[in-house]
């Protein structure tokens, strides 16, 4: 069994920016119609964030038989801009020699 856990904090921020940053025609119909109705997303929204975040993870496996384990593994993190959960269920085999 193997198991971590690593709290820490994180602070991180993204400016604002348009949708279509490298076509200014597409852009401008883009405002204009932003113009008309307020519905219409014509940016990325700035985004600014800070607090305390973590990661963890847990790997299992039990062995049946000398060159063969099943087991799994787990993983959460939540740094960045969002959480993440990972799992694996597996069979692990050994070929070749098993050292003795």
């Amino acid at each position: 069994m193997r198991a971590s856990f690593t709290p820490g904090f994180q602070s991180y921020s993204q400016d604002q920016t348009a949708l279509y940053p490298l076509d200014p025609t597409l852009q401008a119909q883009l405002d204009a119609l932003k113009a008309e109705n307020n519905d219409v997303r014509s940016y990325y929204d700035s985004i600014s964030k800070t607090g305390f975040a973590l990661s963890s993870d847990v790997s299992l496996y039990y062995k049946i038989s000398p060159t063969t384990r099943i087991g799994g593994e787990a993983s959460y993190n939540t740094f960045g801009s969002y959480d993440e959960f990972r799992s694996l269920l597996g069979v692990r085999q050994n070929f070749g020699s098993t050292g003795r």
